[in-house]
């Protein structure tokens, strides 16, 4: 097999391809011996459709006597993968990430060409995820405990049955600041930090309560009557500026850099 030369193994290992090169072959003419090149293996498809890889290829008898019909170059080189995901926990305006770097490489080639595996970071996901099992949603007081639980969970190599090796796995739980609508929308409802982990029935509690603040302040000024400070529609008033101020002060945390805490523009 001609195959890819040492550059282009080299351009090409940087995807998530494990299987560098498909070949058809003609019995006739005769084309030699198929040897792979360093780092890779052949997966040869017979006839009767049978996928067979012997180390160190076939010899040119071989290819005469077997009449392979298809030849397969797979990747057997270590790669580097990172990936995360959203656990779903929220502190305040910080949610909480795993992310995982690893290691992949092909540990079955025949699995790998039979299950026409083109892209392997699914399967690193799938491995990592499934080894984990239930992960549970951590408090911002036991995060370190349950990083530490996860990384005991992970073996030293996962294997897959889609011939798939996960070696050299650091796992890590991150803070990050919450960048989608559900996270601003609790870190705003929320009455205080832990409020932030609270149930969506929680939150949906909290909003009630402002909203019903907020109209409670409005009937107070609407009436006018401010005959004593500390009279009831005063004491409505007061609350509903409170926790205005309260979401405007929030509200200031998620600006544009650009902005100041006052909303002018930086100079």
């Amino acid at each position: 097999m001609s195959g890819l030369s040492t550059q282009q193994l080299s351009e090409r290992r940087h995807f998530d391809n494990p299987i560098l090169q498909i070949e058809e072959l003609r019995r006739f003419p005769l084309r030699g011996a198929r040897v792979p090149a360093g780092g890779t293996a052949l997966v040869f498809r017979s006839p009767a459709g049978r996928l067979s890889s012997p180390r160190g290829g076939y010899t040119a008898g071989e290819m005469l006597w077997r009449g392979p019909r298809v030849v397969y170059q797979v990747d057997l080189a270590p790669h580097p993968v990172e990936f995360e995901w959203d656990l779903g926990a929220a502190f305040g305006r910080n949610r909480v990430w795993i992310t995982v770097a690893a290691q992949w490489s092909v540990g079955d080639p025949v699995a790998v060409v039979a299950q026409r595996i083109s892209d392997v970071r699914p399967i690193c996901v799938a491995a990592v995820r499934d080894a984990l099992g239930d992960v549970p949603r951590p408090s911002r007081s036991d995060l370190s405990l349950v990083q530490f639980a996860l990384r005991s969970r992970l073996r030293d190599t996962l294997a897959r049955p889609e011939g798939i090796r996960v070696e050299r796995i650091h796992l890590d739980l991150r803070l990050r600041p919450a960048e989608d609508a559900s996270g601003l929308v609790k870190e705003l409802l929320a009455v205080d930090e832990e409020a932030a982990d609270a149930s969506d029935e929680t939150l949906r509690g909290n909003w009630r309560a402002d909203w019903e603040l907020a109209r409670s302040g409005l009937a107070a000024i609407e009436q006018g009557d401010w005959s004593g400070s500390d009279g009831p529609r005063m004491h409505a008033a007061k609350a509903a500026l409170q926790r205005f101020s309260e979401l405007t002060e929030r509200l200031a945390e998620h600006l544009p850099q650009r902005y100041g805490r006052d909303g002018s523009a930086d100079r």
